[in-house]
């Protein structure tokens, strides 16, 4: 991909970076629009009641769902990025992200039981799989492709050759990663909560980037932002509450920001330590071709 180094865009990542989501959240508008009307047209030909069309459009549907996936699919094939969905490195990645893996499934087994000891109640398993589908598609699968599997490349095609080139990569997109959690304002989080949520976003994206630069496989990572996802967001995906996503984003805890300080900068510079930066210059051309 040399040739597409020297694209202008890819000169200006963090020009990139928002051009990008804007398509994205472009496609996402647009394909809402197309699918919106042919379904109401196709209730209004079968003389069905579409009062009710709104549902369709809600925070966690099946139509959302689909609406993302496709976006972030026609923007990875734009850009020739589709080469990251490999399988290459799996065990890799795995291996490299072990201790994290370990923590977030415990935290999650743990956020499980404490929840289900006050309220037992589970949604309709319908719900619970459209619940699950939602952490690994509209949020994993999404947001990996977006901010590690494009975002990260571009920088990658910027500054891997320069000095301090693998301290930019990790750290630039895990700052554009954070700050985009600042847009929940707009959905009915608290300012508060919002630059809290950005700056725990943070501190994971160093985190995942550090992970995706040794191993380079982004089906792990889609799995584990899926399982980080869970803990926080297990109310209101999987219990009968009326907790909005935006309502689980509100309790989150500075407990948490506590934690992910030292667990993201002990694990990053272990995972980063200079024995391994070699390995990660190999590993970043190998995934862009350079």
């Amino acid at each position: 991909m040399r040739n597409s180094k020297d694209k202008k865009i890819y000169k200006h990542p963090f020009l990139f970076s928002i051009v990008i989501t804007l398509i994205y959240q472009g496609f996402i508008t647009a394909l809402s629009v197309v699918l919106g009307v042919f379904i109401a047209l196709i209730n209004f030909f079968n003389h069905v009641d579409y009062g009710n069309l709104k549902s369709i459009f809600k925070e966690i549907s099946p139509l959302s769902i689909a609406v993302s996936v496709i976006s972030i699919l026609l923007i990875n094939l734009i850009f020739k990025n589709l080469k990251i969905y490999t399988k290459r490195n799996f065990f890799k990645t795995v291996k490299v992200s072990l201790v994290y893996l370990i923590y977030i499934l415990a935290l999650l087994i743990y956020t499980i039981y404490q929840n289900i000891k006050i309220n037992h109640q589970f949604k309709p398993s319908s719900e619970i799989i459209l619940g699950i589908l939602t952490l690994i598609l509209e949020i994993g699968f999404v947001e990996e492709s977006l901010y590690r599997g494009l975002i990260l490349n571009i920088f990658a095609k910027k500054y891997l050759d320069k000095p301090n080139g693998i301290s930019k990569i990790l750290f630039f997109p895990a700052i554009i990663f954070g700050s985009i959690h600042m847009l929940n304002i707009l959905a009915g989080v608290y300012l508060e909560k919002a630059i809290l949520q950005a700056v725990l976003a943070f501190l994971v994206g160093i985190l995942l980037n550090a992970i995706y630069l040794r191993g380079g496989n982004i089906l792990v990572l889609i799995l584990i932002h899926a399982i980080v996802d869970a803990s926080g967001l297990f109310k209101c995906l999987f219990l009968r509450t009326n907790m909005t996503i935006s309502d689980c984003i509100n309790q989150t805890s500075y407990t948490e920001l506590i934690i992910y300080i030292p667990l993201s900068i002990l694990s990053t510079i272990f995972i980063l330590r200079k024995s391994k930066l070699e390995e990660v210059k190999e590993n970043l051309k190998t995934i862009n071709q350079i």
